[in-house]
């Protein structure tokens, strides 16, 4: 038997009211696994990024999620995911500009004479292209990776 901690309680007791009338309209249980799960990595890359969001949204409990997500109708629960996704891409994009503009510093600093879009000295433009794009986070990471391998083994 699965124990049930406190932020499930949480979950259980602020959403509880609205059972009786969603019932009928109460997500799909499969739907809801996979709530919980993206909902769950998002908070863990908040963590990560150091976004700082805070509230139930954000809450490292997995099965919080799918309790909340199991008591309300699904179009709530997709409109919470897109509502968190759209804080999150601000927040990696915060950070994937941030770290671009400290590898441009290294170039500059060390005179490597790197060039071109992805040596941009424009924190914002670096903003810009992960907003427009929606890169995933396996291509931002790809392009931080490439920025430092370059700067490692080029300069």
């Amino acid at each position: 038997m699965r124990r049930v901690n406190g932020s499930s309680l949480f979950f259980l007791a602020a959403f509880a009211s609205l059972f009786a009338t969603n019932a009928a309209r109460a997500a799909d249980p499969q739907f809801c696994d996979s709530y919980a799960t993206e909902a769950f990595n998002a908070a863990k890359l908040n963590n990560e990024f150091a976004c700082t969001f805070q509230g139930p949204r954000w809450l490292l409990d997995e099965n919080g999620h799918r309790v909340w997500c199991l008591v309300v109708p699904e179009a709530t629960a997709q409109s919470e995911t897109s509502a968190r996704n759209a804080e999150l891409k601000g927040c990696t994009c915060n950070w994937y500009a941030d770290g671009a503009m400290a590898q441009i510093a290294d170039n500059k600093a060390r005179n490597c004479g790197f060039s071109g879009i992805r040596w941009l000295d424009n924190r914002q433009g670096h903003h810009d292209w992960c907003n427009a794009l929606n890169p995933s986070l396996s291509m931002m990471r790809g392009e931080i990776n490439t920025r430092e391998a370059m700067l490692q083994q080029q300069c």
